[in-house]
């Protein structure tokens, strides 16, 4: 469920509509691993890619082309932990 809430959420943000953005008109689909996340629905749809924070926690980043590489990075302060 997270994955998938998070991908819809960076997906209907990405159209610039945000939530109000219609939750039904748009889906994320997975792979059989659940990894490699896309989005169909009405119109213009982004690229998804998830992200592995650490923790426990998930991410989601929704962008026009598939970026070709994507690092994460946890700061404490000032410093970098992960």
């Amino acid at each position: 469920f997270i994955r998938t809430w998070t991908c819809k959420e960076a997906s209907l943000k990405w159209t610039g509509k945000g939530l109000k953005g219609g939750l039904k008109n748009h889906e994320i689909l997975f792979s059989s691993a659940w990894d490699e996340p896309r989005a169909v629905g009405d119109g213009d749809q982004p690229e998804l890619t998830l992200l592995t924070l650490g923790g426990g926690y998930v991410g989601a980043l929704a962008t026009t082309h598939r970026p070709l590489d994507v690092v994460c990075k946890v700061l404490d302060g000032s410093q970098i932990v992960q």
